[in-house]
């Protein structure tokens, strides 16, 4: 996700809020996470392994075979998942930011199938106004 992309994720969750206050609830999938957690736990481990006085090439054959083989821990909706989820009047959202011209994934639209097919809705939001007449869509 780019920063713009990144900053209307924040400034619709933010103008929801505001808006509808304890009736909706607003919650940010953070899909990428394990991937985040993973890297950081294999340079810890290099890290501890160098003081160790273990030989250089040994330290980084561990730590990238923990990367690699470490278990999966689950962690967001998973990969094609929607930025924002949103819980409103007994209704599921998928709420997926773009940029301007952004494109769903592959991944992405299978979600989307998902979502709806289980009796969700799923929009595509370019703007704060799309992420609130999503929600508003709702209320209906």
């Amino acid at each position: 996700m780019n920063r713009s992309e990144e900053r209307l994720v924040r400034d619709a969750m933010v103008a929801i809020s505001q808006r509808y206050g304890r009736d909706v609830l607003v919650m940010r999938n953070e899909a990428n996470a394990l991937t985040l957690f993973k890297e950081r736990a294999s340079s810890l481990l290099r890290a501890a392994l160098r003081s160790s006085g273990l030989h250089h090439a040994a330290i980084e054959a561990l730590g990238t075979a923990y990367h690699q083989l470490s278990p999966a821990i689950k962690y967001g909706l998973g990969v094609g998942s929607a930025d924002v989820i949103v819980c409103a009047w007994g209704r599921f959202l998928a709420l997926e930011f773009k940029a301007e011209k952004g494109r769903q994934s592959e991944e992405q639209k299978s979600y989307e199938g998902a979502v709806e097919m289980a009796g969700g809705r799923y929009y595509i939001v370019r703007s704060i106004e799309d992420a609130i007449a999503a929600v508003e869509a709702c209320r209906a």
